[in-house]
C-alpha cells in the first residue's frame, strides 16, 4: 500500500498526472510484490535445506547410537581374547 500512497501523494502535490501516477502505483505494488515472493522462495528453500540437513543428521545419531548400544552387547557377551604379541 505504500506504493499507492507515494503515488497518491506526488499526484497530489502536482508532481504527476493522476493517469501517470495511478501507473506508477500500480508499478510499484507490481515489483514490490515479486521482491516479496522472491524473498519468500529464498526462505522457503533455505527452510527446507535445513529441515533436511536436520534430518539427516538425527538419522545419523539414532545410527550411532543403536549401532554403539549393539557393540556394548557384543562386547558383554564375547570374551575377551588376549592378544599374544610373540
Amino acid at each position: 500500500m505504500g506504493s499507492f500512497g507515494g503515488a497518491y501523494a506526488a499526484w497530489l502535490f502536482d508532481y504527476l498526472d493522476g493517469s501517470t501516477a495511478l501507473g506508477l502505483g500500480c508499478l510499484s505494488f507490481v515489483l514490490g510484490l515479486r521482491m516479496f515472493i522472491g524473498r519468500w522462495e529464498k526462505g522457503q528453500k533455505r527452510w527446507w535445506m535445513d529441515w533436511n540437513r536436520a534430518g539427516e543428521g538425527l538419522e545419523r545419531d539414532v545410527t550411532v547410537r543403536y549401532i554403539s548400544r549393539e557393540m556394548k552387547s557384543y562386547s558383554q557377551i564375547l570374551p575377551e581374547i588376549p592378544y599374544n604379541s610373540a
